[in-house]
């Protein structure tokens, strides 16, 4: 997280993704598993994907190729 200048205030680590969209509103991931399981339940939730050869072709509400993508929006 300190590499790239992130200093969040709560951070979970989860090992359950089945159980992500529940606890979450917004989630920043490259996990296919998480990114197919919001288009199937949670279309009032937010999912940013950081682009990988094995997501690409999966669906999310915004997308970037790089994590500095996502943090210089803010």
């Amino acid at each position: 997280i300190s590499v790239n200048k992130l200093l969040p205030s709560n951070v979970k680590l989860l090992y359950n993704y089945s159980k992500v969209w529940q606890l979450y509103d917004v989630i920043i991931t490259a996990n296919p598993y998480i990114l197919k399981k919001k288009n199937l339940e949670n279309q009032k939730k937010i999912s940013i994907k950081i682009i990988t050869d094995y997501n690409k072709d999966i669906k999310a509400d915004y997308e970037f190729r790089n994590i500095n993508e996502v943090l210089s929006m803010f």
